[in-house]
């Protein structure tokens, strides 16, 4: 038995402002060692210690939408159904806005 194979991981965008950018991320293309085995997909992004943060649990949906925080990169993993897994990873640049903007009112200090 061999861990999932002949897949790949693409993301809709590699470049992105944080928790603003939607970005489709999929993994097409897995196989099975024994071809009729459902596999699951969990993706996960990279966070500044360098430590996997899960995007969502396992599931057998290979497509995941979302937001994402300042990172550097995302991770699927793919399983079988004995447990073995594979992972696919691609590089991104994500960063934070250049201006934050703030709308001041005349209610914010009343007379």
């Amino acid at each position: 038995m061999s861990p999932p194979s002949g897949g790949q991981l693409v993301v809709s965008d590699d470049r992105g402002e944080a928790l603003k950018t939607e970005f489709i991320i999929e993994a097409p293309g897995w196989l099975a060692w024994d071809e009729s085995s459902d596999l699951e997909f969990q993706f996960f992004y990279l966070d500044t210690q360098g430590k996997n943060v899960g995007l969502r649990q396992k599931s057998t949906d290979n497509k995941i939408t979302t937001v994402l925080p300042q990172t550097e990169m995302v991770v699927v993993r793919v399983y079988d159904r004995a447990g073995g897994y594979t992972e696919a990873s691609q590089r991104m640049v994500i960063t934070f806005p250049d201006v934050i903007e703030f709308i001041i009112t005349d209610d914010v200090n009343p007379p």
